[in-house]
């Protein structure tokens, strides 16, 4: 009895802080590359296991093993999927851990899920809050100071929109015939903040 009282308990703990806010994975992953995006998923999978099992460590979790076979049944699969659910804001099926038995594979399947590998022509949504930011910044500017970004942002566009290296003029600074199309998210950052004064 004291034993279902405690795996109980943990279970409890484990559905309301192993996934805090809808979307929570989402946002975590999303700044990072493949590699740390899945150690991210894997550990939270884990974590999410040993604490429905009322294991004290994710590390009492193997990576490789089976749901099923370390001990999962009918309620701590649904607590488990639920608690996905919530952290991802995905509606994942019952036949979730069936599909994908093992934290690697559903860390793998998560992944691709929660963040696609995006088309070359697709505005990254960092750049996008980026530019929000800016704008927001903007609206409460005093004029003067609208004017000098302005005249800033116009520069800024010509220099992404510019003449490759063979055009660039070497006199003037930082022309290093980067395009919009070529540069990187970094680089394009790294215009708003330098450039901009926004850093």
């Amino acid at each position: 009895m004291l034993q279902g009282l405690v795996r109980s308990r943990a279970r409890r703990a484990a559905a309301t802080g192993g996934a805090a806010a809808p979307d929570t994975l989402r946002q975590r992953i999303a700044p990072h590359d493949e590699a740390t995006q899945l150690d991210i998923l894997l550990t939270y999978i884990r974590g999410q296991v040993a604490a429905v099992l009322g294991h004290g460590s994710p590390d009492a979790i193997d990576a490789d093993s089976g749901f099923l076979e370390m001990g999962l049944d009918s309620l701590t699969t649904v607590e488990f999927r639920n608690n996905l659910n919530h952290a991802t804001g995905l509606r994942l099926p019952p036949t979730t851990l069936f599909d994908y038995p093992t934290p690697v594979q559903l860390a793998s399947m998560l992944r691709a899920e929660l963040a696609p590998v995006r088309a070359p022509d697709e505005v990254p949504q960092a750049l996008v809050a980026e530019l929000d930011r800016l704008e927001s910044s903007l609206r409460t500017a005093v004029p003067g100071v609208r004017t000098a970004v302005a005249a800033r942002m116009q520069a800024l566009l010509l220099k992404l929109d510019g003449p490759g290296p063979e055009g660039a003029d070497p006199e003037q600074p930082g022309a290093e015939g980067v395009t919009i199309e070529s540069a990187t998210d970094d680089e394009i950052f790294d215009f708003i903040d330098n450039e901009l004064g926004l850093s």
